[in-house]
């Protein structure tokens, strides 16, 4: 699989997230980076996808999903996806042509639990107003239901327009609000409920609550850390939740 800059257009007019890093090379290499990199949720719709694809027949009870980044999923970039089942779980690897491993992650069966817990939360996120794009890979009907969830959440998020940029919904806990700030992927979990696993289609009509959950920034070393949670509960298939875990880095 190749990520092209079309896909990476495709995917920030899809969900909204135009984060400059994935755009303007300038910015990335005054970051450390050699150019440009793809939307972390893209490499994952592709990888979650693929996954799951290949064990439909062996899903039979809910799941849990864990991904690290461990670098950057560069545009042009040839990536592939390998699996390796280990006792009761998969671990998953997405690497480049050099063997290098740009994500790594692990599937496991995990009983299903929605209890709401954020600091704090955006109920009722507005419907999503897009198809999902076609990138040239199938996506599967629960990763297709966290990306609308994701489009859910952004089209309610006060930075929405320069998502990516760090703004209003942290601002309060900044030491100069003034400062721009890039948000950076880091790690993504996601719990699958067997119901959602087990669809054969996806669309908006059958989501009965959507609710976007948020941490406070803590500060670490090289910024300030933050989780966001989306929680989509269907009608009759249960539901899925989703942790988005974020570095916010200061744009030099």
């Amino acid at each position: 699989m190749i990520f092209s800059s079309r896909m990476i257009d495709q995917w920030a007019e899809y969900s909204g997230d135009r984060n400059p890093v994935h755009f303007d090379r300038e910015l990335a290499t005054s970051m450390g980076y050699p150019r440009e990199f793809c939307h972390g949720w893209l490499a994952l719709l592709f990888v979650k996808s693929e996954v799951t694809t290949r064990l439909a027949a062996s899903l039979n009870e809910d799941i849990a999903v864990d991904f690290r980044f461990r670098s950057p999923v560069y545009v042009r970039e040839d990536v592939s996806c390998e699996m390796d089942k280990n006792e009761t779980r998969y671990d998953i690897d997405l690497v480049n042509a050099s063997r290098q491993k740009l994500v790594t992650g692990v599937l496991t069966p995990k009983p299903f639990n929605n209890a709401i817990d954020g600091a704090h939360r955006l109920h009722g996120l507005g419907r999503a107003d897009r198809s999902l794009p076609d990138f040239g890979f199938p996506v599967v009907p629960w990763v297709e239901a966290e990306a609308y969830a994701f489009q859910q959440m952004l089209q309610k998020y006060p930075g929405k327009e320069r998502i990516g940029v760090a703004d209003d919904i942290f601002a309060e806990h900044l030491k100069d609000s003034r400062e721009r700030w890039v948000l950076l992927h880091t790690r993504h979990e996601s719990d699958v409920s067997l119901g959602l696993l087990q669809l054969t289609r996806f669309d908006g009509s059958m989501v009965r609550e959507s609710v976007c959950e948020w941490s406070n920034p803590i500060p670490v070393p090289s910024g300030y850390y933050c989780s966001i949670t989306l929680r989509l509960s269907l009608y009759t298939q249960g539901g899925l939740v989703s942790r988005i875990h974020l570095l916010m880095k200061r744009i030099n």
